[in-house]
């Protein structure tokens, strides 16, 4: 595997510069990504208060090797940079910097990944009228994707609520097609859902609120809307609420971000992005569970109620919501049910674990043998498997034999084989991977925090 990065510390941190950042699942998503290649790199946040931006950056032009930019200073980053990418440009706004033996060069993902969500959503913009509300960074840059793709195949409506700034974008997109500014207005509001087929909202949670409410009452007026899609990913707005009432079909921010945080990764390794485990990070961040997976007599239970313990979160095993639900003990179910009738009442459980949150989930160790729990499970939370070397595994595993029905009286060969069998399928289903072969669970429980905990990083 070869990787971009260099292997040097002074350059072990990434980071996302911006104020507020601490809300941010960036630092989940790439330190996932990084775990996955087995990198030594750590992804942290960096707030910013706007006096200090020039101090930041000069910063980590000495001791990072990348960093990621959001509001409110996509644009105002711009003077701080030696060098920017044809899409930066073209949008006036950066949310990704790489530094190029001690050149920042600034590039704009936040365009490419709307539109790659949208693809995926089914939504076509030729021949339609998006409208777009707001006039910033990512503005700039969505627009711009827009219009660079689709040029006049369709049409392009800006509302701001300063109407200078979405008339300033406007004339920067004048070249390639013409673009009609509204005026934030009642009437002029009204008027432009009319002719909307897709709005587009990039002002954030807090942003545009007088903006955001005429725009709700208007929503049941648009006949023509189709879609509703708010960049925002952590929590679903009053604008998304209001679509879903009122039956148009809507999409959050969450497959936006996790696209540009794969460009950026991509960027800054040189190494194909893992969608799979970044995706998987980005619902164990917004849940806020951890799901523990791993063969039996690993660990799982003491290192979950140690992570319980430091993290706050509950402490959730499925083998005991089982015997809850059959009322009886998992051995007897086992001795005088048989385990086809354990895996039903499992699949049962694990079909309604993504009610949880703020959980860490101690799953038994056959719960992977099914695809539909596999499926369940990656809807729930980060899935962390807990490895062992086969010696350790075995070792173990026979420790407290007689406390686990699926092993109780079987060969160490017999055990063994079971073993070869379940651990590619753990491979397959884990976002993360911690060998906790020489580990204590005490510091099992510590790497898993690292990953899954935001570190502010002051500069």
């Amino acid at each position: 595997m070869k990787t971009d990065l260099p292997r040097n510390t002074s350059f072990e941190r990434f980071t996302l510069i911006g104020f507020p950042v601490e809300h941010s699942l960036s630092p989940l998503i790439h330190n996932a990504a990084f775990m996955h290649f087995n990198l030594p790199y750590h992804y942290m946040l960096t707030p910013v208060e706007k006096e200090g931006l020039g101090r930041c950056v000069s910063f980590l032009k000495r001791k990072c090797f990348g960093f990621n930019v959001t509001a409110p200073y996509k644009v105002a980053i711009l003077p701080y940079l030696d060098r920017l990418d044809e899409a930066a440009v073209d949008s006036g706004a950066v949310n990704a910097v790489k530094n190029e033996n001690g050149l920042l060069v600034g590039y704009n993902f936040d365009g490419v990944a709307a539109l790659s969500s949208l693809t995926k959503a089914g939504i076509r913009i030729e021949g339609k009228c998006v409208l777009l509300l707001g006039a910033g960074g990512a503005a700039s840059s969505i627009a711009t994707s827009l219009v660079r793709r689709f040029r006049n195949s369709f049409r392009l409506l800006l509302l701001n609520r300063t109407p200078e700034n979405a008339s300033l974008l406007a004339e920067r997109l004048s070249p390639l097609t013409s673009v009609t500014v509204v005026s934030p207005t009642e009437s002029s509001i009204k008027d432009s859902f009319v002719q909307a087929n897709i709005l587009i909202n990039t002002t954030g949670v807090k942003g545009c609120e007088g903006l955001i409410s005429c725009v709700c009452d208007s929503l049941r007026s648009a006949k023509e809307l189709e879609l509703v899609f708010d960049i925002t990913y952590s929590q679903k707005t009053s604008l998304l609420e209001e679509s879903f009432s009122a039956g148009i079909k809507t999409l959050d921010g969450a497959d936006m971000l996790v696209g540009q945080a794969a460009l950026s990764f991509k960027l800054w390794t040189g190494l194909e992005p893992p969608l799979g485990v970044m995706e998987n990070a980005f619902v164990g961040g917004l849940l806020r569970n951890i799901v523990l997976i791993g063969f039996t007599g690993v660990g799982k239970t003491t290192v979950a109620q140690k992570l319980s313990q430091e993290t706050g979160r509950a402490y959730v095993s499925t083998d005991m919501m089982v015997e809850k639900e059959a009322g009886r003990s998992i051995t007897h179910i086992f001795r005088h049910c048989g385990e086809e009738k354990f895996r039903q009442i499992e699949t049962q459980i694990v079909s309604r674990l993504c009610e949880l949150r703020d959980s860490v989930i101690d799953c038994g160790g056959g719960v992977v043998l099914n695809p539909a729990n596999v499926n369940a499970l990656r809807r729930t939370g980060i899935i962390v498997w807990l490895a062992a070397s086969e010696e350790e595994s075995l070792r173990r595993v026979f420790k407290g034999a007689h406390s686990r029905p699926l092993v109780n009286g079987k060969t160490r060969e017999e055990v063994l084989r079971l073993y070869k069998e379940r651990e590619p399928i753990y491979s397959a289903c884990a976002s993360i991977k911690i060998d906790t072969t020489s580990l204590s669970p005490q510091e099992s429980a510590s790497r898993i925090r690292k990953v899954v905990e935001s570190v502010i990083w002051r500069t």
